[in-house]
């Protein structure tokens, strides 16, 4: 109920009731209500107790006493009370100067804190705060925004506290207001900086050391593509010199195929006339005995000839030994009549030593007599004046040794090469009550394995 009415020079009116001093603006309807909570005395003015003073101040009476004041300057007798955040805990556990919590502690009191640094994992908190206003607190309300998390004012709970739980790390500003019942904003506010720090894992220096890293990765595998890549050239270049090398080989081979078989025609014309001859009645027996060595050698040549034509085999893998029981002593015997009248020509002694006694043994009869021919054939070359070839049976193999008196080769290449005066080929004998056509043990066959590779090796290099 109104007790009493002024009317300022804002077109205000002012009426004293008995619930407080009202204001009302007849243009917008607009009401403010003082009351005792606004700091007038009391809420009670008495009927037709108001003043307008020549100089424009208001006088109005109540129960409780006299107020007055200036129309516009009414919040004279308004507080406007500070906000303060009063409170701050982590994981539900207030932190203050002396209690620490999770070795995280204020160095000055939370009600005069700018700015509050937390680890990644410390991110769950809450923050309490008030106006400072005992008079009448319950006419304020809260408003708080968190700024890089909220985008909008929100209203605070009546407890005036605010929960944040795993904030992102990042920097933030938590601001909080009060607003008063008629919906003026105070000017008071609050704010606090938040600092929400990295694990070390996405730290500055963690990703500097990403960058780092990541560039050292990529020079890794530039340097890695690089080198495969130049290895897969080189690997194509020598493939393809390999395969030029191929190329070249055949037409060698077929080169020596052709030759061969263009030799082998003129010695079996020259093996004809020869058998004829032979067939006559020689009464010289040196003559005679001349002639078998031309016949022997000649039939030797057309053997080497026909082998010369199988080389394509060989090189296939598809040349397989022929061991057969072979009579040993008479086999050197015969190879070494072949070379006597040669040897006698250039006036040199070859001397055989054989065994009393006769043997056999399992051998690729062709193979041996190419290894055997070989060294005489060398003896012949680098002897001074004398070949010795020894044949010895011992209880399980036999040995055939080729000496000569020639030179040496000098001690840095006796790795290369065989010894020019000492050359042996030792191979085993058959085991007791085995016949040709049984398997041999393994020792012996890959000791004529051995001399056929050794011969395929002499191709390559000069004689010696």
């Amino acid at each position: 109920m109104a007790y009493s009415i002024l009317e300022d020079t804002d077109s205000n009116l002012w009426f004293g009731t008995n619930q407080g001093l009202v204001r009302f603006n007849p243009e917008t309807h607009k009401i403010r209500v003082f009351t005792k909570e606004d700091g007038l005395l009391g809420n009670q003015f008495n009927y037709k107790s108001a003043l307008k003073a020549s100089d424009g101040k208001f006088y109005f009476g109540g129960v409780d006493g006299l107020i007055s004041f200036y129309p516009g300057t009414e919040t004279s007798f308004e507080f406007i009370p500070p906000v303060y955040i009063t409170r701050l805990k982590i994981f539900n556990e207030e932190v203050t100067v002396s209690q620490p919590v999770y070795e995280f502690n204020l160095e000055n009191s939370i009600l005069f804190t700018e700015q509050i640094r937390l680890p990644y994992n410390r991110s769950n908190f809450s923050l309490d705060f008030v106006a400072l206003d005992y008079a009448a607190p319950e006419s304020y309300q809260y408003l708080y925004k968190m700024e890089g998390i909220d985008k909008e004012w929100i209203n605070a709970p009546a407890s005036r506290s605010v929960f944040y739980t795993q904030l992102p790390p990042g920097q933030y500003t938590f601001r909080v207001k009060a607003i008063h019942n008629d919906a003026n904003w105070l000017e008071s506010e609050t704010i606090l900086n938040i600092r929400i720090y990295p694990p070390w894992w996405l730290s500055v220096w963690a990703y500097i050391s990403y960058i780092v890293l990541f560039f050292c990765l990529a020079g890794g595998l530039m340097v890695w593509y690089k080198r495969r890549r130049d290895h897969k050239m080189e690997e194509a270049r020598k493939l393809y010199e390999i395969e030029k090398e191929k190329e070249l080989y055949s037409a060698k081979v077929e080169f020596f195929t052709e030759i061969a078989h263009e030799v082998k025609t003129p010695l079996t014309l020259i093996n004809g006339p020869l058998e004829t001859i032979m067939e006559m009645d020689i009464p010289d027996e040196k003559m005679k005995k001349n002639l078998e060595v031309i016949s022997s050698n000649t039939n030797r040549l057309l053997q080497l000839t026909r082998q010369l034509l199988d080389f394509r085999k060989v090189e296939a893998n598809k040349f397989l030994m022929d061991f057969m029981m072979t009579d040993i002593p008479a086999l050197v015997r015969d190879i070494a009549g072949r070379f006597e009248p040669t040897y006698i020509k250039e006036k040199k002694e070859l001397k055989l030593i054989l065994p009393d006694e006769t043997f056999s043994a399992a051998i690729d009869k062709e193979g041996v007599t190419k290894i055997i021919s070989n060294l005489l054939n060398n003896g012949l070359k680098y002897s001074q004046q004398r070949v010795c070839v020894e044949l010895k049976k011992e209880q399980t193999a036999f040995t055939l040794t080729v000496t000569s008196d020639g030179e040496k080769y000098a001690p840095d290449s006796a790795s290369k090469f065989l010894n020019r005066s000492t050359r042996s080929i030792k191979m085993k004998l058959p085991q007791t009550g085995q016949v040709l056509g049984l398997p041999y043990p393994a020792h012996w066959q890959n000791c004529i394995a051995g001399g056929y590779t050794w011969i395929r090796r002499r191709l390559k290099t000069r004689s010696y």
